[in-house]
């Protein structure tokens, strides 16, 4: 039976999905950092070339005085290296570091075992329906 409320169907899947794959747990993602931190560090890595800032809050989607709070937190932790630009000192690129590099592919372990585990209990026929399903909600949502 589907609820007659599409919005709180949405939201109902989103506790469901967070709470079932553990998005709020980084204990269990194996990290000292938030979901949030680590969406900052995932980024990052896909930029190993360096990232604005500014361009990293909207690919983030996230709000740029927190980011400039994560992103101080990182470089005293040692995880991300920053460097202005030579043709325009305002603006300055962040990367990764080889400590940064480290505490990422121990998080994307983490978060492959979590998924892996959280659909080890499926048949293939099951799991070949999820990803189409998800591939649904992408298409509909305009991944």
């Amino acid at each position: 039976m589907l609820p007659r409320d599409p919005v709180a169907a949405v939201r109902r899947f989103n506790r469901f999905y967070t709470a079932a794959f553990g998005g709020l747990d980084a204990a269990r993602l194996q990290s000292a950092h938030s979901p949030a931190e680590m969406r900052v560090l995932y980024e990052i890595a896909q930029a190993p070339e360096g990232i604005t800032p500014k361009a990293l809050a909207a690919q983030a989607g996230m709000d740029p005085g927190y980011l400039s709070r994560v992103l101080k937190r990182f470089e005293a932790q040692g995880l991300i290296q920053r460097q202005a630009d030579p043709k325009d000192r305002r603006s300055v690129s962040v990367w990764l570091s080889s400590e940064g590099i480290r505490a990422y592919n121990g998080w994307l372990g983490a978060a492959q075992d979590a998924a892996e585990a959280l659909i080890a209990p499926l048949t293939s026929a099951q799991k070949a329906k999820l990803v189409r399903a998800m591939a649904e909600i992408e298409a509909l949502l305009g991944a």
